[in-house]
């Protein structure tokens, strides 16, 4: 179902949010203090504005409590003075990109529902596909328990999933991409083949078992 989204901020990270958010079906209302950013995002979103989001008559006049989903992707102060502006206006969602654990906190306590840790996000994604050998994705979970998009090793080619998985307690094949097809919960006697990517997810000492 289609969403109503307010996308304040149209820099690289706020501009690539609202293009994907339009492309993925929903309607989009860009707004930027810069005309030059708004006159280029204008033609991919549904609409693009030119706004100031620390002056609030500005953003009462473009309606934020139409919107289903805010989103605010500013520099740091104004990100934290425009989230508390549209608390106060009153809206449904605001959806805040933090810069650190304290931009995070604040920006909680201003009233943002959601606080998007971009950087510790994108640092953690780094560092574990650089430690793991043949990792394409990944992404924390909770409690030491991770997923992983990984390349099937040399060591585990050959090697059925229910034997990789009785080697390392915890670990789950979630999914198998093989050539052009992507099979979901592979069963337990598929035998893994060169070129193999697997969707695993486990405690994380058993993809550094894996992956080596």
């Amino acid at each position: 179902m289609a969403k109503q989204i307010l996308v304040v901020g149209l820099g690289t990270f706020g501009g690539m949010v609202a293009r994907e958010l339009t492309k993925l079906g929903h309607e989009v209302l860009g707004c930027d203090r810069d005309p030059v950013i708004v006159a280029a995002i204008a033609p991919d979103l549904t609409e693009a504005v030119e706004l100031d989001a620390t002056d609030e008559a500005a953003l009462r006049a473009v309606g934020p409590g139409d919107f289903d989903v805010i989103v605010v992707a500013l520099d740091r102060q104004t990100s934290v003075f425009s989230t508390m502006l549209l608390e106060q206006i009153g809206v449904r969602t605001i959806v805040a990109r933090a810069a650190t654990p304290l931009d995070a906190e604040i920006l909680q306590r201003v009233g943002a529902d959601r606080v998007l840790k971009t950087d510790e996000l994108i640092a953690t994604w780094v560092a574990h596909t650089i430690d793991l050998s043949g990792a394409l994705d990944f992404i924390r979970l909770a409690g030491g328990v991770s997923a992983v998009h990984l390349r099937i090793p040399d060591r585990a080619v050959g090697q059925t999933i229910a034997a990789v998985v009785a080697a390392r307690p915890g670990l789950a094949v979630v999914a198998l991409h093989r050539g052009a097809d992507v099979v979901a919960n592979p069963p337990a006697d598929t035998v893994l083949l060169d070129g193999d990517t697997a969707l695993l997810v486990g405690p994380e000492d058993t993809f550094s078992s894996l992956a080596g």
